[in-house]
C-alpha cells in the first residue's frame, strides 16, 4: 500500500476529543511553566510546582494505555509536547522523556509488570536511557543486569528508571537486546549535567549496580508483542518521534519572541521600526512558512503511522522513513528559524531572563541529539525514493 492510499481516519483506540483536551491542559499550564523556567534553570531541574502540575494534569501519562488513564496517539501527544516546549524547552523535553518513557514501558512490558506500574493510583514515572550499553544474563525468573548510562532526562522526579541491555550468553556473545525497568532506589545517580542549554532537563548520568530483575519488568526489543492499539502498534520507533514536538515548540517560541520584540523596536540606520521594515517582514514570512510546513507534515505523518500500524499490525517501511525524516526536518527548521529570530531580537537574545535567549541556548543542545543526526536522512532515503519509483 502506498502513502497516498493510507486512510485518513483517526487510529482505533484513540479519541480525537481527548487529544484536544490534553492540549488544552497543556495550554492552561503554560503560564506556570514559563514563570518557573528561570528558577528551574538555576537549580538544574524543573521545579516541584511544575512536576506536580504535570502529574495533576495527567500529562505525564497521556501515552499509556487508555485503561491506565492515557490513550493519546503520537500526533496528539506531539501537539501537547509542542505547547509545553513553547512555554519552556527544558520542561517540554522532560515531559517528552517521561511521557514517551511511560508509553514504551507500559506498552511493551509483560502484562503483569505493566499492571504493577500503572494500574494503581500512584503511577510510575519513567526516565532513563534505552541504548543497550548495559549487560544482562538470563537466570531463573529473570535476569542479572548491570550498566552505566548517560542522559537520564527527567530522572530527578522519576519513580523508576528504564535502561537498555545486551543479553549475552556465558561466552559473552550477544543474543538479544532488552529494555528493563527498576525502582529509582536501585539506581546510583552520578550527576554530570553541566551544560549551556536544556539545563533544567537534569539529564544526569546513572549506574545500574549488578542486580536481579524479574522477567515481568523486562522486554525484548526484537520480540516485543504486536499490539492493535495506538501508539504502541508503531513499535519502539515511538521513542524517537517525541523529539519533533520539542523542536516545534522551540520554533514557535522563537517566532513568538521575535514577533513581540520587533514591535516598535528601532535600530540605528533603519528608516522604520523593525516590524515595518521590508527585509524583516520578508524574512519573517519565510521562516513562519517553514514552521507551518514542518508542523503540518509532521502531524500528518505521525497520525498516518499510528493509523497504519493499528490497521496492519506494524508500520510500513515508508511511514517509518517519513516519520524519521519529519523528526529530523523539524530540527533543521528550528535551526534556521532560531538563527533569524536571534539576529532580529538584538540584545534580547543574550540577556537573562529572556525567553528568546533561553530558546537559543536550548536549540543549541536539542539539535545535537543522535536521533536527528543528518545520517537519519541517508537511512530514510531508500524507502522514500522507492515511494516515488512506483
Amino acid at each position: 500500500m502506498t502513502q497516498s492510499q493510507i486512510l485518513e481516519e483517526t487510529a482505533p483506540g484513540t479519541d480525537p476529543d481527548s487529544g484536544t483536551d490534553f492540549v488544552e491542559r497543556a495550554r492552561a499550564l503554560a503560564p506556570l511553566i514559563e514563570s518557573e523556567a528561570a528558577a528551574a534553570e538555576a537549580q538544574g531541574k524543573i521545579t516541584e510546582k511544575v512536576v506536580e502540575a504535570l502529574k495533576d494534569s495527567g500529562l505525564m501519562w497521556m501515552l499509556v494505555p487508555t485503561e491506565y488513564g492515557g490513550g493519546l496517539n503520537t500526533a496528539q501527544a506531539t501537539e501537547v509536547i509542542e505547547e509545553v516546549s513553547r512555554a519552556d524547552g527544558s520542561t517540554g523535553w522532560v515531559l517528552m522523556a517521561n511521557s514517551f518513557g511511560n508509553a514504551v514501558i507500559s506498552g511493551f512490558l509483560p502484562e503483569g509488570g505493566s499492571r504493577d506500574l500503572y494500574a494503581g493510583p500512584d503511577k510510575a514515572i519513567i526516565a532513563g536511557m534505552g541504548a543497550p550499553v548495559g549487560k544482562a544474563v538470563a537466570t531463573d525468573g529473570g535476569y542479572i543486569v548491570q550498566g552505566k548510562y548517560r542522559f537520564g532526562s527527567g530522572s530527578h522526579h522519576a519513580t523508576h528508571i528504564g535502561f537498555g541491555l545486551t543479553l549475552v550468553n556465558e561466552q559473552g556473545e550477544a543474543l538479544d537486546y532488552l529494555q528493563a525497568v527498576v525502582p529509582r532506589e536501585q539506581v546510583v545517580f552520578k550527576g554530570g549535567w553541566d551544560v549551556t542549554g536544556f539545563v533544567a532537563t537534569g539529564s544526569q548520568d546513572f549506574e545500574i549496580p549488578e542486580q536481579f530483575v524479574d522477567a515481568k519488568y523486562v522486554f525484548s526489543l526484537q520480540g516485543a508483542a504486536v499490539q492493535k492499539h495506538a501508539p504502541f502498534a508503531t513499535g519502539v520507533v515511538i521513542g524517537i518521534l517525541g523529539h519533533a514536538g520539542v523542536a516545534l515548540g522551540l520554533t514557535a517560541r522563537a517566532l513568538q519572541e521575535v514577533a513581540g520584540s520587533s514591535r516598535q523596536r528601532f535600530r540605528g540606520g533603519y528608516p522604520t521600526p523593525v516590524d515595518q521594515y521590508p527585509v524583516f517582514l520578508s524574512e519573517f514570512a519565510k521562516i513562519e512558512a517553514e514552521y507551518q510546513a514542518a508542523r503540518a507534515y509532521t502531524l500528518e505523518t505521525f497520525a498516518k503511522i499510528d493509523e497504519y500500524a493499528v490497521r496492519e499490525g506494524a508500520p510500513s517501511e515508508e511511514l517509518v522513513a517519513r516519520a524519521r525524516q519529519a523528526t529530523t526536518w523539524t530540527h533543521d527548521v528550528l535551526e534556521r528559524v532560531i538563527s533569524k529570530a536571534r539576529l532580529w531580537s538584538g540584545s534580547d537574545a543574550f540577556r537573562n531572563p529572556s525567553g528568546i535567549g533561553r530558546a537559543v541556548r536550548d536549540a543549541g543542545v536539542v539539535t545535537q541529539h543522535i536521533f536527528i543526526d543528518p545520517i537519519t536522512y541517508v537511512e530514510a532515503a531508500p524507502a522514500l525514493l522507492r515511494s516515488w519509483q512506483r
